[in-house]
């Protein structure tokens, strides 16, 4: 729990906090223009809840490593992988769960969860590495 109040109080952090919100708000403004205007067809609530549960695992996965950026080398790479791994479970699961539910929509469902998966994926990566250097500039 202490390595969690360090980290909010880690100046890095807190800017890489700031830049991930202002990607949220900014996607979620594309989506709603989007949506009300393009894929006005398309427009349902499964789309707002891909894009808040993509935005709370990657804020999740953001803080898990933030925290353990000071692990040395293997164990980073392990808590990377691992939490990849969870993010990865967690949308096959929720893929999985709406495609027995729901199957009207299946492909608009799935271009949507991939596209924003791989635009959170693309943010998170760039932050963290961007996150990593800063820390080692700082640490010099």
């Amino acid at each position: 729990m202490e390595k969690y109040k360090q980290l909010m109080q880690n100046k890095n952090f807190k800017k890489l906090m700031i830049r991930f919100f202002a990607f949220v708000f900014a996607l979620a403004a594309l989506q709603i223009l989007l949506f009300e205007s393009i894929l006005i067809d398309y427009k349902s609530i499964v789309y707002s809840a891909n894009f808040l549960l993509l935005t709370v695992i990657t804020l999740a996965v953001l803080i898990l490593l933030g925290a353990s950026e000071k692990e040395e080398g293997p164990k980073f790479v392990r808590i990377f992988l691992g939490a990849i791994g969870i993010k990865l479970f967690t949308l096959f699961t929720y893929i999985l769960i709406y495609l027995l539910i729901q199957k009207e929509n299946a492909k608009a469902f799935l271009i949507s969860l991939l596209v924003l998966y791989f635009l959170f994926t693309i943010f998170e990566v760039v932050s963290i590495l961007f996150f990593m250097k800063q820390q080692k500039r700082q640490k010099k």
